[in-house]
């Protein structure tokens, strides 16, 4: 009888304690949940740079890139559609969202930047100036 209500109150805490989740992490109820900002990564290569953006379910039209002012904005809307209007959501967490991520970079080549997805990942490569890039001097 013991051990079956230590197991009752471990029960009762857990579904206290996954409640209590579920509801901070309630994409309608929590601040933080709207705030979607997906993951990047900056590489610093000998003629570019490289960011790396994952963006795994927006198309390439709900993506826009602007360099401006030494500045790359990248930026993406998604919406999730529903398939009919007759569908009902016991739960939805795959629900709109839209993202800004800007990044201060100096000595770039703006003619040069080129962007492309693949399999979620936006690369965009953003090539130095020929100034910025090193060389190698000799010694005469």
């Amino acid at each position: 009888v013991n051990m079956l209500a230590k197991r009752n109150r471990v029960t009762e805490l857990d579904l206290l304690g996954n409640q209590l989740f579920d509801e901070f992490f309630n994409y309608k109820n929590n601040w933080l949940a709207k705030e979607f900002s997906p993951a990047l990564d900056i590489i610093e290569q000998d003629e570019a740079y490289i960011v790396n953006v994952d963006v795994p379910g927006y198309k390439k039209d709900e993506i826009s890139i602007l360099f401006e002012n030494n500045t790359l904005t990248i930026s993406g809307s998604h919406n999730d559609e529903r398939t009919k209007d007759t569908d009902i959501y016991h739960r939805r967490e795959r629900a709109n969202r839209s993202f800004t991520r800007t990044i201060r970079m100096e000595n770039i080549d703006p003619d040069g930047i080129k962007a492309e997805t693949i399999d979620g990942v936006l690369r965009v490569s953003l090539p130095k100036t020929k100034s910025s890039q090193p060389r190698k001097i000799n010694i005469s």
